[in-house]
């Protein structure tokens, strides 16, 4: 059953799709995220009531297929054999197929964990106690972080608020290098 896993996987990357074109930010939890999991949950209510059914709609297939050929039923029982089954080969392809689609949507589609809640949740090595952004929110008028898309390794927070010095307001605009680590 080839086709149905290829139309699962192209179902799969259009929801992906959806959520990089609508600039959409994973949560950090990798393997729950709401969004993901709403949508993909009427997917899987689907496949769990009628998987049962393709599969039978599947074997049909074939079965009326031998039917018509002029063998005995010996030989028809063989044919069946020969082409039902299990098969290493299929279990391959489906392997290579997740792995495949996997790096195709993690490189053409990359929808990032938050990165401006990494760093607004985050705290500097000095003060362990306050949030980033609570401290940030503190200091500064017209607070705004936003994330910097790059193309290099490095992902981009920048932080931009006004402050006062002498008594003046002061533009300041910060810029959070978040460095990737692939472990």
């Amino acid at each position: 059953m080839y086709i149905p896993v290829i139309l699962i996987g192209i179902l799969y990357f259009l929801l992906d799709l959806i959520l990089y074109l609508t600039k959409y930010q994973f949560t950090e939890e990798f393997f729950f995220d709401p969004l993901q999991n709403i949508m993909l949950f009427p997917f899987s209510i689907l496949f769990a009531l009628f998987g049962n059914y393709f599969y039978h709609l599947h074997t049909k297939k074939y079965i009326d297929k031998v039917n018509l050929l002029p063998f005995n039923v010996e030989q028809k029982k063989t044919w069946l054999k020969n082409k039902g089954g299990t098969s290493w080969l299929g279990v391959m392809f489906t392997a290579l197929f997740l792995i495949l689609y996997g790096f195709i949507s993690a490189y053409l589609l990359p929808t990032n964990v938050d990165q401006v809640l990494k760093i607004k949740d985050g705290s500097f090595y000095d003060c362990p106690t306050v949030t980033i952004g609570d401290g940030f929110d503190v200091f500064f008028d017209e607070p705004h972080w936003e994330y910097i898309s790059s193309a290099s390794v490095f992902d981009i927070v920048r932080f931009s608020g006004i402050a006062e010095r002498g008594g003046e307001p002061l533009e300041v605009t910060i810029d959070f290098i978040i460095k990737a680590v692939f472990v």
